[in-house]
């Protein structure tokens, strides 16, 4: 997979990654708990961001998991 990421961005890319490795650890704790308004609360940080980073796909998903959540707290 090739991503364009932004070159002010370049340098922190790799921090990234291993934030959001650390969110999928996060997010599947939150599911067992189950905290939905967390889940949904990190799905619309990562969605608002990934592109950015030139993770579109990505931030679709994380939109998806707001939304789920979002709808599942009801």
């Amino acid at each position: 997979m090739i991503i364009e990421i932004d070159k002010d961005l370049q340098d922190l890319f790799p921090r990234y990654l291993e934030a959001r490795r650390r969110d999928i650890k996060t997010m599947r704790d939150l599911v067992d708990v189950p905290d939905l308004a967390a889940l949904a609360s990190m799905g619309h940080k990562i969605s608002g961001n990934a592109g950015a980073y030139g993770l579109a796909d990505y931030g679709k998903l994380a939109k998806s998991l707001e939304e789920r959540a979002k709808a599942a707290e009801v």
